[in-house]
């Protein structure tokens, strides 16, 4: 693009590619040149959090405030040995890597770095509850549990 000269810091100038522009010192007199080119760097974070079990795909919740991603799985399902589809912007690196297995039996913490930056994120899983734990929960909520029907040891 051709020079653009920037008078008191107030000109718009586009540089969404190489742009040389033409400074002017506060004297008026001597002006320097520079060719600069300004590339928007993605924030270190994650895009997407998934698990595949039983050929099911599971999507975690992502929380960039918290630094959380909740994942809800079926009951009883076994997380010691789970491999994670992580995705991350340009230029970032997380850890652990796409693909490697991970134990979800504790929270899991993943590492997002670009350049200087760098995110962490808690992944936490909760399971689902089986019907006759809903069940059982809902008779409590109504009061219908009596105490011959609880059986004390």
């Amino acid at each position: 693009t051709e020079p653009e000269e920037i008078l008191n810091g107030k000109t718009k100038v586009n540089l969404s590619g190489w742009t040389t522009v033409l400074v002017k010192a506060q004297d008026g007199e001597h002006v320097k040149k520079y060719r600069i080119k300004v590339e928007a760097q993605e924030s270190a974070a994650i895009e997407s959090f998934a698990v595949t079990i039983d050929d099911v795909v599971y999507r975690g919740i992502i929380d960039d405030e918290a630094g959380t991603i909740l994942l809800t799985l079926p009951a009883g399902t076994d997380v010691s040995h789970v491999v994670s589809q992580v995705t991350v912007g340009n230029g970032c690196t997380v850890s652990p890597a796409p693909g490697e297995v991970v134990d979800l039996r504790n929270p899991v913490v993943y590492t997002v770095t670009n350049g200087s930056e760098t995110s962490y994120y808690t992944v936490i899983v909760t399971m689902e509850k089986t019907h006759s734990q809903q069940l059982w929960e809902q008779m409590e909520k109504d009061n219908t549990v009596t105490d011959h029907q609880v059986v004390k040891e």
